[in-house]
């Protein structure tokens, strides 16, 4: 629009309705950014009512690594040995054993 091309129309009038469009794009973006953060809120909540998990799944262990966890809360072998051999992040051996409790 030629009306809002800021390097021909430099005086009061053209910054104004410049300012006026600027205004009112911004607040019809605001607006909208509401309305999907809204939209995907209720999305989630029906999700959660189906029965739909977020997030990445738990990640399944056989009855050793129980026993390595028991191993290293009474000291016994380290965490990060039990991290390198299940592959896993020492963080993940912290909350497993917490877990364990």
């Amino acid at each position: 629009m030629p009306l809002l091309d800021t390097r021909v129309y430099k005086d009061l009038m053209g910054s104004f309705i410049s300012d006026i469009v600027l205004n009112i794009l911004s607040f019809v973006a605001e607006n909208e950014r509401k309305n999907i953060k809204q939209r995907q809120k209720e999305g989630i909540k029906i999700a959660k009512e189906k029965g739909v998990k977020f997030g990445r799944p738990k990640k399944e262990f056989d009855e050793s690594f129980k026993i390595d966890l028991v191993k290293c809360k009474n000291k016994k072998i380290s965490k990060e040995k039990i991290a390198k051999k299940y592959n896993i992040s020492v963080k993940t051996v912290y909350r497993r054993i917490k877990e364990l409790d």
